[in-house]
């Protein structure tokens, strides 16, 4: 069964849909290792237009840098000027000491195939989500980006 927009043409027909599981793993621009109790991906693709969801708790060890999720099913476009955005919740627990990040502001840009995350705090900062090495913290992720393919 084929489904037809806007007309029956071949042109019209929606023949790219896709739906999965990845495997979120998480990365630092900085290096350090991380091991993983759940590492849970979604995703939906229609035509170019992907959206994931994914959900990690780790255990990071030696890492710094910007916090990055890596394993994307499709690379971001590559065009001039792509850039998404999407939301997450990060819980960064070192020791007895719980750090729950909660931002709106995921970003995946053009051609890259991590995400990475802008902090929000007040006052305003433009700078990426550092972080360190932390004990079983966890990370959920919502966003829509466009692919090439």
């Amino acid at each position: 069964m084929s489904i037809f927009i806007g007309g029956t043409g071949s042109a019209n027909e929606l023949d790219d849909y896709e739906e999965g599981t990845w495997t979120p793993t998480i990365i630092s621009s900085g290096g350090g290792t991380s091991s993983y109790t759940i590492q849970q991906g979604k995703y939906v693709k229609i035509g170019r237009k992907v959206n994931v969801t994914c959900q990690v708790v780790h255990t990071l060890s030696g890492a710094s840098g910007e916090l990055r999720v890596g394993g994307l099913p499709f690379a971001c476009s590559g065009a001039t000027g792509s850039e998404f955005l999407g939301s997450y919740q990060y819980n960064q627990r070192t020791g007895s000491i719980n750090t729950n990040i909660v931002h709106i502001v995921s970003i995946i840009q053009q051609s890259n195939n991590y995400i990475h995350f802008r902090g929000s705090r007040y006052p305003a900062n433009t700078s990426y989500e550092v972080i360190g090495t932390a004990e079983h913290s966890w990370l959920r992720v919502s966003i829509s980006y466009e692919t090439d393919s």
